[in-house]
Formats: C-alpha cells, sequence, structure tokens
C-alpha cells in the first residue's frame, strides 16, 4: 500500500467514527429538553472545562468564528450562564467564564452523559472497555500532533 492510499484510508476511518459516535453514543443524551442549544451547550462545555478563557481561544477550542461566538455569548450573557470582563491590563481582550447557573447546568449535562454512557458500556467485557480506553488514548495522541 502506497502512502497516500495509507493516508487516504486513515482519513476515511478517522471521519468514519463521526457517524458511529452520532449513531450510537450522542442520542443516547437528550439535548432536546436543554434551555440552550446544541451548539450553546459546546460552548458552555468548553468554558467549564477552560473557565476562564479569552474569547479568541474560546472560538479556536470550539471551531466557532469569533461574530457568532460573540452572539452565542451574548445570548448566554443575557440567560445568566456566562460572564464576560473586560482584561485591565489589554483592553482588547474578553474574558469569558461561568456563572454558577452555567456550571450547574453543565454539571447536570455530564450527569446525564456519564449516567446514559455507564448504561451503554455496561454491554462491554473488560477487556473491551481496555480496547475502548487505549484506542481512544492512542488516537487522541495521534490527532493532538496535527496542526491546528
Amino acid at each position: 500500500m502506497t502512502e497516500e492510499n495509507r493516508r487516504s484510508e486513515a482519513i476515511k476511518a478517522v471521519l468514519g467514527l463521526y457517524p458511529i459516535f452520532r449513531k450510537y453514543l450522542i442520542p443516547s443524551v437528550e439535548t432536546n429538553k436543554l434551555p440552550v442549544t446544541k451548539t450553546a451547550l459546546r460552548v458552555l462545555m468548553s468554558l467549564s472545562d477552560l473557565h476562564p478563557v479569552t474569547m479568541s481561544r474560546l472560538a479556536e477550542e470550539t471551531a466557532i468564528s469569533p461574530q457568532q461566538l460573540s452572539k452565542i455569548i451574548t445570548e448566554l450573557e443575557a440567560e445568566g450562564y456566562v460572564e464576560r470582563v473586560n482584561d485591565r491590563e489589554h483592553r482588547r481582550l474578553v474574558w469569558a467564564g461561568l456563572t454558577e447557573k452555567g456550571q450547574v447546568l453543565v454539571d447536570g449535562h455530564r450527569e446525564q452523559i456519564d449516567a446514559s454512557f455507564l448504561e451503554r458500556f455496561a454491554l462491554f467485557s473488560d477487556e473491551e472497555l481496555q480496547q475502548i480506553i487505549d484506542s481512544c488514548h492512542t488516537v487522541k495522541g495521534l490527532v493532538s500532533k496535527l496542526p491546528r
């Protein structure tokens, strides 16, 4: 197999994970009952992990355009989930963070995700769970070598 064919095969394999996640894992978590959109939830989850974070870094981490992110943050701020603070030294820097209300929403959603995954993963043997863990660490390590 040529190097180019191997790269193509790797791309297909990685892209093939997305529909599997969408079909078997993501639907098990109800997002339609949440008071925010899926994109806003993704922003809140990222804010929880990165808190506090500059708006530019948050845009980079979530792969949402700065303009779209600003609109989402404005809506989340109006609903009391997020707060924005201008940097005192660098006026162009804007920091975003979760409010207590935002953290409560994220924590509740994470509990729902954990419960759903625990139920689904109960079907796997210990050996299969270890394979999943090892495979995820391998993929994460390899993909993290890619430039942004």
